[in-house]
């Protein structure tokens, strides 16, 4: 129902959607209203993958917001240059590299990316305004192998999991792994590795998800095993890539929480239920599961998952 959905959010032919009106004060530059596809498929979805997608679209909103409020290049980072590029791209549905091989691609450039022509050409020492450099980028992701576009932060995750033969499709304990770090990344975000501050907002995105996990009651224990192999994923990336990335959420320092103590059968408790079980007939198998639990301490889960026993828990 689109009550449940996040402000901004609809769907719209089994997909969801980001539509938000440009403010009131930039309605005399004509422009229709901000629509981002989410790229999400209803009830096909986790709630970490539309927190991302939900941020990701936040975030092109608010540059392209920027864009139209200031025509300057200096006010723009070489990243928001680059994403604005990207969702250029994106609008005209063009991909990066695509125009590799082509030798001519220059003479009819103008008719993908309009604007382009005056902004390659003219004075080379005069300064671009960012639309100018928006629309330069993306001629050069064109005419660029794909295989050159800066890494991102979401790769370093197919890195680590390649480099460690980790099965994230079929293996249970595979995809455990991939929900933790979907669940933990979309408190970081998508950035450029390049990104001079990627180090602070990394920091940021951990410490906020200590906070709302703590605030949910986790233990301490319980949020670092989360996101152990989101932290190893991002020190694999800064040893591969020369990052100089040091690690080190503020919650390093918090002790973890004592365990609780946990209530057991008595001896002579132990014997009555094993008793009474012995002497079921209308749920055998159920009795023998549960004595299968005294003798070894397996949980359910645990007894649900071995292989040629009957599905009783």
């Amino acid at each position: 129902m689109p009550n449940n959905y996040p402000r901004y959010v609809r769907s719209l032919k089994n997909s969801l959607f980001y539509e938000r009106s440009w403010p009131s004060r930039l309605k005399h530059l004509g422009r229709p209203r901000f629509t981002h596809p989410l790229r999400l498929k209803l009830g096909q979805y986790t709630d970490a993958e539309l927190h991302r997608a939900y941020a990701a679209a936040n975030d092109e909103f608010d540059l392209q917001l920027k864009l139209m409020q200031n025509s300057g290049s200096t006010v723009f980072t070489e990243t928001e240059i680059e994403k604005a590029a990207t969702a250029l791209l994106r609008r005209r549905q063009l991909t990066a590299g695509q125009f590799e091989q082509d030798d001519d691609f220059h003479h009819y450039a103008e008719l993908l990316v309009p604007g382009v022509d005056d902004a390659l050409y003219g004075d080379p020492d005069r300064v671009r305004t960012a639309d100018e450099q928006v629309k330069i980028a993306a001629y050069k992701a064109l005419s660029t192998a794909a295989r050159k576009k800066p890494k991102m932060l979401s790769t370093v995750w197919q890195d680590y999991i390649r480099e460690g033969n980790i099965d994230v499709t079929s293996s249970r304990a595979g995809r455990t792994k991939q929900r933790r770090w979907e669940n933990v990344f979309a408190y970081i975000g998508e950035h450029n590795l390049n990104s001079s501050n990627l180090l602070e907002v990394i920091h940021d995105g951990l410490d906020r998800y200590w906070a709302d996990r703590r605030e949910q009651g986790i233990k301490v224990q319980s949020i670092r095993r989360e996101w152990r192999e989101t932290l190893a994923a991002l020190r694999l990336a800064s040893d591969r890539y020369r990052l100089g990335w040091l690690i080190t959420p503020t919650s390093k320092r918090i002790k973890a929480d004592p365990p609780k103590q946990k209530t057991v059968l008595s001896d002579a408790e132990l014997v009555s239920l094993v008793t009474t079980c012995l002497a079921d007939t209308k749920t055998p198998e159920i009795s023998a599961a549960i004595i299968f639990m005294v003798q070894s301490g397996a949980m359910v889960s645990e007894i649900a998952r071995l292989n040629g026993l009957p599905r009783v828990c």
